[in-house]
């Protein structure tokens, strides 16, 4: 199986981000990291979301966000990408608009998203 291009989209500024990313030994994982710093409109917007699926050449359409934001889930419908929305374990967010809700990533089966039952 090839592997699954990845991008980071957030709204934090990237010297924060990039510490974050260093110190979790994850700065490897993704093809592009979008942050906070690098778009005019935050979410709600899509403009993250919509940049990052553009410099890692996927229609958003063909996106999935991961997201534990109702305005990261904003976002995302905006942008026409499919929600993951993921439940923080002690702050409650709305996530219903998410395509589907998980405890964590590990409930995630990326072959079964958007595929109807």
């Amino acid at each position: 199986m090839n592997a699954v291009p990845l991008a980071l989209a957030t709204s934090s500024g990237r010297l924060r981000v990039n510490e974050v990313l260093e110190q979790c030994n994850l700065a490897g994982y993704f093809k592009k990291v979008i942050t906070g710093d690098e778009v005019k409109n935050g979410k709600p917007d899509p403009e993250i979301f919509l940049l990052a699926a553009k410099l890692i050449n996927i229609p958003p359409e063909n996106c999935i966000v991961i997201e534990d934001s109702y305005n990261g889930l904003v976002a995302a419908k905006d942008a026409n990408i499919y929600g993951v929305g993921i439940r923080h374990p002690e702050i409650q967010v709305d996530l219903s608009i998410a395509d589907i809700i998980v405890e964590s990533l590990e409930e995630i089966e990326f072959e079964l998203i958007g595929k109807e039952e």
